[in-house]
């Protein structure tokens, strides 16, 4: 038996994942298909030798079921290894392995345990690698592998299972869930990977590693409402690098995304872990300082500064940087306003002089 999962599909039918990264995903699934299948037809001869010796059967009878237990999973690995998409193959191994069963229950003259302990097993391998729709095919087939196997081994109905008929079958009811349940985990594992990585992604600025705009805002939105619950101060400090268009119009752009790249490595050596930094836009950033007080929040935008002299931001010039900072305060009625405070320190910097820090009480 085999165990399979389907690759996402879009409401068209169309797949969403698509490139090199994709085909090998499919193929990584076709082959771990693989492995259960071989594994799971192997322990599914037990079961249908458990059925033959208690038959007497002949030859004919043995042949196909031992062809489709220990060369069917290779050629079926073949199908999908060469295919284009493995995925989408090993959808049609599935409706293969329906058509076979049905087939082989005749060879077994519908033995009661082996038969349907094969018919469910196969359904829900179907149902797990391509829901109901890939089910209903998979039973479709399965009817019509009982005709051909009407057609080539007559018909015959022995329903009793024997006792050593039953122990044989056991092996089979222990591994196939446990095969199961092993895919299930590997496969919520892996999707639980992919989610983190693409909330990590869609939170991120990608070229600094620093939080993007949008999250960084929600942040300081949800700083700005705990201060409205607890009013627990924090400090919001806008910050931009000092004539960053002379810097890419002189050097280029690959040296302003140097200069971007060097200091968001200085956010990183010098700020606290409770300090939260975005890239707000182009050469600008911001820098939430919760639980902090404005002398506070400067000691650490100093520290920033010296940091950047010792480690230049580019290896050409020296490139500055203009700060300015505002306290959360009971006056302020939302956080826009929280914000174009801190913008308008900012403003103040640039136009005194640059390289500097400018905050609110300052301008009072």
């Amino acid at each position: 038996m085999s165990a399979t999962f389907d690759v996402p599909r879009t409401d068209s039918g169309m797949r969403t994942a698509q490139g090199p990264a994709a085909n090998l995903s499919r193929m990584q699934f076709a082959r771990t298909a693989y492995y259960i299948r071989i594994t799971g037809l192997g322990i599914a001869f037990v079961m249908f030798t458990g059925v033959m010796l208690g038959k007497d059967a002949s030859v004919w009878r043995w042949l196909g079921p031992a062809l489709y237990c220990f060369g069917w999973p290779h050629l079926a690995w073949a199908l999908a290894r060469r295919a284009a998409n493995p995925a989408a193959a090993e959808r049609r191994n599935l409706v293969t392995d329906h058509f076979l069963i049905g087939a082989f229950m005749v060879a077994m003259e519908f033995n009661q345990v082996p038969c349907v302990l094969a018919s469910a097993l196969t359904s829900m391998n179907s149902l797990a690698g391509g829901g109901w729709r890939l089910l209903g095919r998979g039973l479709t087939y399965h009817a019509l592998g009982v005709l051909a196997g009407v057609a080539v081994y007559g018909f015959s109905w022995q329903i009793q299972s024997s006792p050593m008929t039953v122990l044989a079958s056991v092996p089979l009811m222990v591994f196939h869930p446990l095969a199961i349940g092993h895919m299930v985990f590997k496969v919520v594992t892996t999707l639980n990977q992919k989610r983190l990585e693409a909330e990590r992604l869609s939170r991120q600025d990608g070229l600094s590693g620093l939080n993007n705009r949008m999250y960084w805002e929600h942040l300081v939105r949800a700083e700005f409402a705990r201060f409205r619950r607890s009013g627990e101060v924090a400090v919001l400090a806008f910050c931009d690098l000092d004539h960053f268009k002379r810097i890419n119009d002189t050097y280029g752009h690959a040296a302003g995304d140097e200069v971007i790249r060097r200091l968001a490595a200085s956010f990183n050596r010098v700020l606290r872990e409770t300090d939260i930094s975005g890239r707000t836009g182009g050469e600008e950033f911001g820098i939430l300082f919760t639980g902090t007080t404005t002398s506070e929040a400067v000691q650490v935008i100093e520290r920033l500064r010296a940091d950047i002299q010792k480690y230049p931001l580019l290896d050409e010039e020296l490139v500055t940087a203009s700060f300015g900072l505002a306290e959360l305060a009971s006056d302020l009625q939302n956080v826009e306003q929280w914000m174009q405070r801190a913008d308008r320190m900012l403003y103040q910097s640039k136009h005194g002089g640059r390289n500097r820090v400018s905050e609110f009480a300052e301008l009072n």
